[in-house]
């Protein structure tokens, strides 16, 4: 489901890994005017109703974002094998934790019913301060 941002007429499509947690809380911030004060992935709210006219998704290099989750799984939750163990063992891994699972879909299985041909703004994850600065110019509001 999007995001929602019924003032903008817009939809923020967010992938996990692709800047989705700053995304959401830009759209929180352009839905209520405040910052979010708890947990940003509780506010189920900002996903109702249909797609608005128009749509927004980021975009990642997939060998790019696969690489920062190996790193990220080494440097930060204690992840002890090289990188051609971790490649052979994937599957392994990802079958035996959800979170592994999550962190390593393709980006396309997020929205299998969504036709990618059909949204409207794509942004790269490289240069995702073109993201803030489509949506403050739309917005007319300085996101931080």
């Amino acid at each position: 489901m999007p995001l929602n941002l019924p003032d903008l007429n817009l939809s923020l499509y967010s992938i996990p890994k692709n800047g989705s947690t700053t995304l959401w809380i830009w759209g929180y911030f352009l839905r209520t005017g405040g910052e979010c004060e708890k947990d940003i992935y509780a506010n189920g709210w900002m996903f109702d109703g249909q797609p608005e006219a128009e749509s927004l998704l980021v975009r990642r290099d997939p060998v790019e974002r696969f690489i920062s989750g190996y790193r990220t799984s080494r440097d930060k939750r204690g992840l002890e094998v090289g990188f051609s163990e971790f490649v052979r063992r994937l599957p392994e891994l990802m079958a035996s934790n959800r979170e592994w699972a999550h962190h390593f879909r393709a980006q396309a299985d997020f929205f299998p019913e969504l036709p990618l041909r059909e949204v409207d703004q794509v942004f790269d994850f490289t240069e995702f301060d073109k993201v803030r600065e489509f949506l403050e110019e739309r917005a007319g509001l300085v996101l931080s």
